[in-house]
């Protein structure tokens, strides 16, 4: 059956202006092009969207057959544009709702409904029960409860949109409008029975088209979350949603909106992990499984049992739509996700540790670090609860070299401010390391290697040395109320923790600040530094008591 190229005669108007018109003795655009014979309308209803941006607006195609020509059979086969066809005009008039695609245009929709205590509602999208105003517009009478039971709508009253559903898709590619000028019937040709339904017709001939919505498919993530005894699946988070037409019908720009990538590992010359697990898609993928905060992905599953284990590298969406109800098919699809507790790092760079500075971080290193100006130890590190893991990958351990760190924290600070409960060092040499304490430190715990070992922290083959130093303006003092304590190494809450740590030399310095000329101020008395067995020290401080032409002062070991 050869269709005939038309002309199509478009109106864009507001449905509700156009029936206020039809009342009044002044004829409408509408009325005048059908009185020029334009007696076949086919109306394209939104249905809740929005057509260049405005809402309520319907567009309206109207022809004359009367003005076109006939087939071999003396028939006239008329075949509708759609929305977004490109021969349309240039103006966007494809309908939308933000969230939502269309899943089609359909001649039938029906209001899905529900009996509650002997009543018959219409529902709408999110299960609340409507009814119609006076206004005939529905509003909410019943609300859903998180338990499915439902409760009387309070307040302001307050419309909604029905949920529908459809049927009777219109197939821009094969079906047809069908007129026979001579018995004066107009039929609807329907391509994939190849059956055609005429209706009488009294010179007019109106059809209306529903835009069908469905939410844009998603990817929801799920991962494992435990209070006391009871581990749980919780969502934390979702993907950008797609719209699943336009994908499965090659959309330019919609390629690989249906695919989600699994984190991945790089990899060093030697095959081994290097870095951090990248949550960054591949080929240009448009989705990736989310990162949750903390922590490392382990792996993916589709059931919540963890049986159906992901092991490609991507995973296409599942979802389908039933184009016959306009019905979505496994709309959201969910992924179940393990992981391990700390952000893991394989370091085989200064900058794979420095740009990757976590207190809960597990870093495991491959190489001697030498740390520079330019590229220092985190900063975060100095102050903050570090409850990570440093681990050495060589059979020997590995060196971190020359750090130099200012500490100006007002609680604890040192190379690390503390470490927690759960931090773990393992087979790290920190040598030639410098911590210098600012005067704006406060009365905190501070020590070269940490302010504070937390109980439960683990050192093991960890060595540390270098220097300690002390501004000799600080107003920090070691007794009283207001004291701070120190310790040539770290202040341990427990001293066993401490077994796994060799001391290497670490010597205290007392520093000056330049006052006049050549003479530098010490508010520490450096003649009053006292270091006891366990390397916690204390000392004597007085307002100008010491002016000395020395910046520093060399107090352990004694010179």
């Amino acid at each position: 059956m050869k269709s005939l190229v038309v002309k199509v005669l478009s109106l864009l108007c507001f449905v509700c202006i156009c029936f206020a018109f039809a009342s009044c003795e002044d004829k409408t655009e509408y009325d005048k092009l059908r009185d020029e014979g334009n007696f076949i309308t086919v109306t394209y209803n939104p249905n809740g969207g929005r057509i260049s941006t405005k809402k309520g607006i319907s567009y309206i195609d109207m022809f004359n057959p009367e003005t076109l020509k006939t087939s071999a059979d003396g028939s006239i086969h008329i075949k509708l544009l759609a929305m977004d066809s490109p021969l349309r005009s240039k103006q966007n008039i494809m309908p939308s709702v933000s969230g939502y695609f269309c899943a089609g245009w359909y001649r039938t929709r029906t209001p899905v409904t529900k009996i509650v205590e002997d009543v018959e509602y219409v529902v709408d999208e999110a299960g609340n029960l409507l009814t119609l105003n006076a206004d005939e517009e529905y509003v909410i009478a019943k609300t859903i409860k998180e338990d499915g039971t439902y409760a009387d709508a309070t307040g302001k009253e307050r419309t909604s949109t029905p949920l529908y559903t459809y049927s009777d898709r219109w197939d821009f590619d094969k079906d047809e409008l069908v007129y026979e000028g001579n018995s004066k019937k107009l039929g609807i040709y329907n391509g994939a029975t190849g059956e055609t339904q005429y209706t009488d017709g009294a010179n007019k001939f109106e059809i209306t088209l529903y835009a069908a919505w469905l939410k844009n498919f998603t990817f929801e993530y799920y991962y494992e979350e435990t209070s006391g005894s009871e581990t749980k699946w919780v969502k934390g988070g979702t993907s950008n949603g797609f719209d699943y037409v336009s994908v499965k019908g090659g959309k330019e720009g919609y390629e690989n909106a249906d695919e989600v990538y699994l984190p991945y590992w790089n990899t060093n010359e030697a095959g081994e992990r290097t870095g951090g697990m990248v949550y960054s898609s591949k080929n240009d993928a448009k989705q990736t499984i989310s990162k949750k905060i903390g922590t490392t992905f382990y792996k993916a599953y589709k059931d919540e049992a963890c049986t159906d284990e992901i092991t490609s590298e991507k995973i296409i969406h599942s979802g389908s739509v039933d184009f016959a109800t306009a019905t979505a098919v496994n709309g959201i699809e969910k992924i179940y996700v393990k992981t391990t507790s700390g952000e893991d790092y394989y370091v085989d760079t200064l900058e794979q540790l420095t740009e990757n500075a976590s207190l809960n971080a597990n870093y495991y290193v491959r190489n001697d670090l030498t740390f520079t100006k330019a590229n220092g130890w985190p900063t975060i590190f100095t102050s903050g609860e570090f409850n990570g893991k440093i681990i050495s990958l060589k059979g020997d351990g590995v060196t971190f070299n020359g750090i130099d760190v200012t500490v100006s924290s007002t609680e604890n600070g040192g190379l690390f401010g503390k470490l927690g409960a759960n931090a773990e060092i393992n087979g790290v040499d920190f040598n030639n390391v410098n911590v210098y304490l600012s005067k704006t430190a406060g009365k905190g715990k501070y020590g070269m290697f940490a302010g504070v070992v937390a109980e439960g922290a683990k050192l093991t083959s960890v060595t540390v040395s270098g220097s300690f130093s002390l501004n000799g303006e600080t107003e920090t003092v070691t007794t009283g109320a207001n004291a701070a304590t120190f310790n040539l190494y770290a202040n341990a809450e427990r001293l066993s923790d401490l077994d796994g740590l060799t001391k290497g030399e670490v010597k205290l310095y007392v520093c000056g600040a330049k006052n006049v000329g050549n003479t530098y101020r010490y508010n520490i008395k450096t003649g009053t530094v006292s270091v006891n067995e366990n390397y916690g020290f204390t000392y004597d401080w007085s307002i100008g008591t010491e002016s000395k032409e020395l910046e520093k002062s060399l107090e352990y070991p004694k010179a």
